[in-house]
């Protein structure tokens, strides 16, 4: 999402033909260096191991934009050296288009893709297509590169990608090779200047929101993606778990209770009310690419709970490039209030229907590598922008990218975001519009909460989930 935020037209971003000059021609000096990082890397590249054993094509599938296809092509070249006998075909569609993409395909067990790189957020769903690969066999079978993985990439990203419930004994259908966390968002020149720390709880944040806020001159000291739909959803999950709520009970049979109508969804939301006294014009409306091009225009300076990028240090996308920091979210101010961070990112599985899924598989894994494979492969990520879900990568760049930084000090205290069932997607899409409705002041706090507890009971009722 933060990829086609980076294709949208810089001089939307930058004020003055002057600056939009110099901007774009330093955007294409990155560009050229960039690719020129990568053709170095792969140059240069000599694997440690050569598997020779598998062969044939591998179709991997993505959406377009730098942490996706980006990151796949600059890995290409280096993955053909390590499997000489397998040719890598990557195909590319919008980022719109690919879950459409992949439930046709799926849905007609389609033998077109091999392996596909899919938010975390749709495996629940595949799963119960029966699309994806058990992937355990595969892991045992090299167990080496397996115990590095479970090293160095945090539980909670990696237990994304099991079902049920992304918990640690259930079934891998997923490597997770690209990182994300709800984070906070700032501009430390600003925060500098005020004399302003990183709010560490909520009503630290709203007190700061409050201080930065300064229409008049086009500052604004809160944004956030609270359009009404699911973004206001995962808004709103994210806020009420830092107050120790959830949305049901426990997720085991038996239970699957809903549980906002709650203090702490009480306190959650109205900090969501509280704060958007101070929000920027396009808040209400946004998704994540409204809110890092209010960012990356220099109109917003704070942004509490974002799902993070690390465009806003991409000097092509934003003059503030060099000045953006990302720490931990604000926890809750009650008694059961902590850091629990909303994770995500990306992950590739392998198709039920594929006709090479050992080829598949080696490429998913590849995508995943860290140094115990080859240093060149983290290098080549982050020089294609990507978001390594490694630690030991992210804290080898850490000194190209802020954000980084904030990454390492999020995961954690990662939490898995939503319910990972597959009616987990359309209960954050049903919550989001509760709570956009309360922000927005058409309804009470009282009878968002009450809606959303009804909605939730609703949706699970009628999926059997009480039976």
């Amino acid at each position: 999402m933060d990829d086609r935020a980076h294709e949208t037209v810089h001089k939307t971003l930058i004020h003055g033909i002057r600056h939009q000059r110099s901007a774009l021609s330093r955007r294409s000096l990155l560009k050229a260096s960039s690719a020129a990082a990568i053709a170095a890397i792969a140059a240069s590249f000599s694997p440690r191991e050569v598997n020779a054993e598998i062969s044939g094509e591998v179709v991997h599938l993505t959406a377009t934009g730098k942490r996706f296809d980006g990151v796949a092509r600059a890995l290409k070249p280096l993955f053909e050296k390590a499997y000489p006998n397998v040719a890598l075909n990557i195909v590319t569609v919008p980022a719109s288009e690919m879950l459409p993409k992949i439930n046709v395909a799926m849905q007609s067990k389609s033998d077109a893709f091999d392996s596909i790189t899919q938010d975390y957020g749709q495996y629940p769903t595949l799963e119960s297509m029966g699309a994806m690969v058990p992937l355990q066999p595969y892991m045992d079978a090299d167990p080496d590169w397996f115990a590095d993985y479970r090293d160095d990439v945090p539980v909670a990203l990696q237990n994304l990608y099991r079902i049920p419930l992304a918990t640690d004994t259930g079934t891998l259908f997923g490597l997770c090779h690209d990182a994300n966390c709800q984070m906070t968002f700032y501009r430390k020149d600003i925060f500098d200047k005020a004399g302003l720390s990183v709010p560490r709880n909520w009503n630290d944040a709203i007190e700061t929101a409050k201080e930065l806020h300064s229409p008049n001159t086009e500052q604004y000291g809160y944004v956030g993606a609270m359009q009404r739909s699911f973004w206001a959803g995962y808004q709103f999950f994210g806020i009420l778990r830092s107050f120790g709520g959830h949305l049901v009970d426990r997720q085991e049979p038996g239970y699957w209770n809903a549980t906002v109508e709650s203090e702490e969804g009480y306190l959650a939301l109205k900090a969501l009310v509280d704060i958007q006294k101070y929000a920027h014009p396009v808040t209400s409306n946004a998704a994540e690419d409204d809110c890092n091009n209010a960012f990356g225009n220099g109109s917003a300076v704070y942004g509490p709970l974002t799902w993070g990028t690390a465009t806003l240090n991409d000097c092509s996308f934003t003059e503030y490039c060099d000045v953006f920091n990302a720490d931990l979210p604000p926890k809750g101010d009650n008694a059961t209030g902590a850091h629990r961070v909303s994770t995500g990112g990306f992950g590739a599985f392998v198709s039920t229907y594929s006709t090479n899924k050992e080829a598949g598989i080696a490429f998913a894994k590849f995508l995943a590598s860290g140094d115990s494979v080859d240093p060149a492969i983290g290098e080549a990520i982050v020089a294609a922008g990507g978001q390594p879900g490694r630690i030991s990568i992210l804290d080898r760049h850490k000194d190209k990218k802020l954000f980084f930084e904030g990454l390492m000090a999020s995961m954690p205290y990662g939490i898995t975001n939503a319910l990972m069932i597959p009616e987990g997607f359309p209960i954050s899409s049903q919550n989001g519009i509760e709570v956009a409705d309360a922000v927005n002041g058409e309804q009470s706090i009282e009878e968002a909460l009450k809606r959303m507890q009804a909605g939730i009971t609703q949706v699970l009722g009628d999926a059997g989930y009480y039976s």
